[in-house]
């Protein structure tokens, strides 16, 4: 996916790589691209109950887990604490409330530097529910 910023009307060449990864099921990898192809992290996906199944998102050294009965209500909030500061910080935020109506999400990202890596994991999280909500 390649992805641009509408406010600043920036069109550049950041890419956003989502490849399965060949090691493991149920996982993708989520790679950046500017001058050179970054890790930026990993999302994979098991069955823990019925209709429900737990995502593991690993972004540098940290994991983060939600399941999907989290996820019904549309909220998403990755929190993170700085090494330096033990004030949290927000990372990202994805709030759906209005996409009933049409179809969109407000996504708030604060780490500007990794943007598109957590766009990928908000498009992956949505894409996965909605397959598993159809069937």
């Amino acid at each position: 996916m390649k992805l641009s910023n509408p406010i600043n009307k920036y069109i550049g060449e950041d890419i956003c790589i989502v490849e399965p990864d060949p090691k493991q099921s149920h996982s993708y990898i989520i790679y950046l691209k500017n001058d050179k192809k970054t890790l930026f992290g990993q999302l994979s996906y098991q069955f823990c109950g019925y209709n429900n199944y737990l995502y593991s998102i690993i972004i540098g050294e940290k994991l983060y887990r939600v399941r999907s009965s989290d996820l019904e209500n549309g909220l998403l909030t990755i929190i993170d604490t700085a090494k330096s500061n033990d004030r949290p910080k927000t990372l990202f935020e994805v709030v759906d409330s209005f996409s009933k109506l049409n179809e969109k999400y407000h996504v708030t990202i604060n780490e500007k530097k990794w943007q598109y890596g957590y766009l990928a994991i908000v498009i992956l999280l949505d894409l996965h529910e909605r397959k598993r909500n159809v069937s």
